[in-house]
């Protein structure tokens, strides 16, 4: 059975080889015609690739023809369109050129046309420069000859030399430009119009130089004249002089008289409201009851009134008048809910007289320093008040010397056992947080004082009423600040602001007089002004220098910004 199954495995095996040797022919066969098949279709390939390649050189060759055949047109209808234009360049540059020939010709026509007008101006300038300097000439003439008939050069006026010096340097220039702009044909319009202008300002100042001189030679002949009858009545000059020195003698007597007069108004005023501070204050003790309760009322009352003052319109000052005028009168008036009357004490009317003078006067650093419109409204209640109670005027005097002393006029002199913080507080200064106020801020609140007093004086009333203090007491104050010595700052501000406000007044009071005090400040004082004023200060004299030259080159005055002429004297 082994041998059986040995046999049979080996028959099995035979089997295998024989069909793996048969399986391995078929596959090499099967390969083989898979290789033909494939060197078949290369073939193919290969054929159908060649074909498509001689297709494609067909086809390229063609293009190219149509490439060639295609750039030659372009090339013809390029060559047609260059010429086309080249034509049309040809026709439009000859257009060009006619145009431009003929614009030429008028821009050429044109510059001619402007040179000749230009040198027609040129001819005309010259003329007018000519004419100018022909001017200038005889004006140079003119004042040589003025000077050389001046006899008597010593009493030519300060400025007068140097003006004519001036003058004849300002002629000297100007007929050498003028020579020169006509040598150089470079004259121009302006500049022949500011030489016009500066020989016709010439002019017009010759016929001053002239009066200088004619003075300076009548002064001199005086004074010759003079000379001679003194030489001959030696003995009536010495009498004269005498009577001189007794006639100085007597000015400086009425001078000291006059200030020991200032002294005594700005001492009186001290006085009067120390005094009446000292009896109210009394009263915390003597009387508690109207100092803490009627007091409050009354204080109320007219620190209201007082601040509701404005130029609004003259139903609202004559409202605030009327309310004044029947607190004053003992009527009942209502001030915040409560009511108060002045018969309820004793001493509630001179309270409120007081209250309301002094009132009226911190006006001026409150509300007038900042709106100085507004001095004229609280003026019209200060008139107001004054003509039915005259006290009020009174102590509002009171209150305007004691709280600014300039306003008397009085200058408290530093003495050397005065400190400079005590000399500046007698002066007005206010101590803020400690300290003394600067002096910029002095001056702006003082100025409100000025211009509130000024504004009192000039302010008009009925003629069948008489001015409870009229323009006589501003002259009056003009008069003695300029009899006497300035001080820095504190002059020069009161007079520019007390003159902006009541100047025009005064004008119209006392006319040519007041012309020849502005002359006498202009002339005299503001040198004594400018000689104690310091450099931080220069800017008010600058401005009360320009204000008071204005005034005496017009000879008038406009009325000041916010001027009102409300009567509420009838109520």
């Amino acid at each position: 059975a082994l041998f059986k199954m040995l046999e049979r495995s080996a028959y099995y095996n035979d089997c295998l080889e024989q069909y793996e040797r048969e399986l391995h022919a078929k596959a090499w066969e099967r390969a083989q015609e898979q290789v033909k098949e494939q060197r078949a279709l290369l073939d193919l390939q290969r054929e159908q690739i060649r074909q498509q390649c001689e297709d494609d050189n067909q086809m390229v060759v063609r293009q190219l023809a149509e490439l060639r055949h295609t750039s030659h047109q372009l090339m013809v209808a390029e060559q047609e369109s260059q010429l086309l234009i080249e034509e049309e360049m040809r026709q439009k540059l000859k257009g060009y050129n006619e145009d431009s020939m003929r614009r030429l010709s008028d821009a050429m026509e044109m510059v001619q046309q402007a040179n000749i007008r230009s040198q027609e101006r040129k001819r005309r300038r010259s003329v007018r420069c000519m004419e100018i300097k022909d001017d200038a000439a005889k004006l140079l003439s003119a004042l040589g000859e003025m000077v050389r008939l001046c006899k008597y050069p010593q009493y030519l006026a300060e400025n007068a030399s140097k003006l004519v010096e001036q003058n004849r340097q300002l002629l000297v220039k100007a007929v050498a430009d003028l020579d020169h702009m006509i040598q150089s044909q470079s004259a121009t319009k302006d500049k022949i119009t500011q030489h016009h202008d500066a020989v016709s300002m010439v002019a017009s100042s010759l016929g001053k130089i002239k009066v200088v001189v004619e003075t300076a030679n009548k002064k001199g002949e005086e004074e010759l004249k003079l000379k001679q009858e003194q030489e001959q009545k030696e003995k009536q000059k010495l009498v004269e002089k005498k009577a001189k020195e007794d006639a100085k003698k007597a000015a400086v007597a009425a001078s000291v008289a006059a200030s020991s007069s200032l002294v005594g108004h700005y001492n009186n005023a001290i006085t009067t409201v120390t005094d009446i501070k000292k009896k109210f204050d009394s009263l915390k003790t003597s009387d508690p009851q109207f100092y803490k309760s009627l007091r409050p009322k009354l204080l109320s009352c007219v620190n209201q009134t007082v601040n509701a003052i404005s130029p609004s319109s003259r139903q609202h000052l004559l409202d605030k008048v009327q309310r004044l005028k029947s607190l004053l009168n003992g009527k009942v008036v209502t001030t915040m809910d409560r009511k108060v009357s002045t018969r309820e004490h004793p001493m509630a009317l001179e309270y409120c007289v007081n209250e309301l003078a002094e009132k009226i006067v911190r006006q001026g650093e409150t509300q007038v320093s900042c709106r100085p419109e507004a001095a004229f409204a609280v003026a019209a209640v200060i008139i107001a008040m004054a003509t039915t109670y005259p006290q009020v005027l009174d102590l509002v005097v009171c209150h305007f010397h004691s709280t600014c002393p300039v306003l008397v006029p009085f200058y408290i002199p530093k003495t050397s056992d005065i400190s400079e913080e005590v000399h500046k507080r007698m002066l007005g200064y206010k101590v803020v947080g400690g300290h003394l106020e600067d002096e910029d801020i002095y001056y702006k609140r003082i100025s409100g004082f000025f211009r509130l007093y000024a504004a009192v004086i000039q302010y008009p009333v009925p003629k069948d009423i008489p001015h409870p203090y009229g323009p006589e007491h501003g002259w009056e104050w003009l008069a003695n600040v300029l009899n006497a010595d300035p001080v820095s700052g504190i002059t020069a501000t009161a007079l520019l602001h007390f003159l902006e406000v009541a100047g025009h007044k005064l004008l119209e009071c006392y006319g040519k007089q007041f012309i020849k005090m502005m002359n006498l400040l202009s002339n005299q004082y503001m040198a004594k002004i400018e000689a104690v004023t310091t450099s931080d200060q220069k800017a008010s004299v600058v401005r009360l220098q320009m204000f008071i030259e204005k005034i005496t080159k017009a000879g008038k005055m406009d009325k000041p910004t916010g001027y009102i002429t409300v009567d509420l004297t009838r109520t």
